[in-house]
């Protein structure tokens, strides 16, 4: 294995949930990457064990000067940021400070659902996420880097964790009875994804020596209905599971009265488009490096975790 120079990868968003698993992807191939976090102390107690591997840069992708400081050295970056009313100036922040960095050779970013982007029916941070790929693949052009954008399927984790945990909780409660997997997503069949294999193929983009750039559809290859999530479901648990289909106005109708209108609003975007059909296409062509993983296998570890005694 090939020992990587210190900090010569930038991680934007190492304490979230997909970011953090880059990192540490990068640190399995020995690289030390650096990552940048508004709190440097609170960002090593998150990330425990990983953060002595890890190389800090106290700022904001919104501070210019810290952005400037933390990209001097590197040559790859890993481009994401939070789904918020700023994400696009944020995002727009770091193109900004990679297109005056030197030695920059290769970007890739976290985008949206390909489906998101559909000009006749974009989604708010679909818009945005479209923005930015257009405007990074226009200064890596300009400036002779490489931009590969990835763009997931819908997170396993965000959309069917909470239901398959109250799936497991309701067979411990209810042993040998039918129970019930409720989602409002209809008869609709969806491409689903999670943090890992998104961290897989970013980590071997960023490691890639020779990257081709552009667009790289990230999800498992087969889309499922909830009548599949049900039978699957059915099998790993050893009881009967029955999918109902809950009304979208239903759910959308039960958010708390605390969210923040703009995540209200990215919620009812998502799971209508969803419930519409529009997230069936799993990636094209199928992702690179998922081989031998699936949507079956990650429900079945999903399951078996939920119904752990706690």
């Amino acid at each position: 294995m090939v020992r990587q120079p210190a900090g010569d990868i930038l991680v934007l968003g190492v304490t979230g949930r997909v970011g953090g698993r880059v990192a540490a992807r990068l640190v399995e191939a020995g690289c030390r990457p650096r990552c940048l976090v508004r709190d440097v102390g609170a960002a090593k107690g998150r990330l425990g064990a990983l953060a002595t591997k890890l190389d800090f840069a106290a700022g904001a992708m919104g501070d210019a000067a810290s952005l400037a400081a933390a990209l001097h050295g590197c040559d790859r970056v890993f481009l994401m940021g939070p789904i918020a009313p700023q994400m696009q100036d944020l995002q727009q922040q770091v193109v900004d400070a990679v297109a005056q960095a030197d030695g920059l050779r290769h970007v890739v970013k976290l985008s949206g659902s390909t489906w998101t982007m559909d000009s006749r029916d974009a989604t708010t941070s679909g818009r945005a996420h479209a923005a930015i790929e257009a405007d990074l693949s226009a200064t890596a052009a300009r400036r002779g880097f490489r931009a590969t954008m990835l763009r997931p399927g819908v997170f396993f984790d965000g959309f069917l964790q909470v239901a398959l945990g109250r799936l497991a909780a309701a067979v411990t409660e209810r042993p040998g009875e039918e129970v019930h997997l409720t989602l409002p997503i209809g008869d609709a069949a969806v491409a689903f994804v999670d943090p890992d294999a998104i961290a897989d193929v970013a980590s071997t983009a960023l490691l890639d020596p020779s990257p081709a750039g552009g667009v790289i559809e990230v999800s498992w290859p087969e889309a499922v209905t909830g009548e599949a999530v049900a039978a699957q479901a059915a099998a790993v648990l050893g009881v009967p599971v029955r999918y109902k289909a809950v009304p979208l106005p239903q759910v959308l109708a039960a958010q708390p009265d605390t969210l923040p209108a703009f995540q209200r609003r990215h919620i009812a975007e998502m799971l209508t488009g969803i419930a519409a059909g529009r997230a069936a296409r799993p990636a094209q062509p199928p992702t690179p490096g998922l081989a031998g993983r699936s949507f079956s296998d990650r429900l079945a570890h999903s399951l078996a975790t939920s119904a752990e005694p706690r």
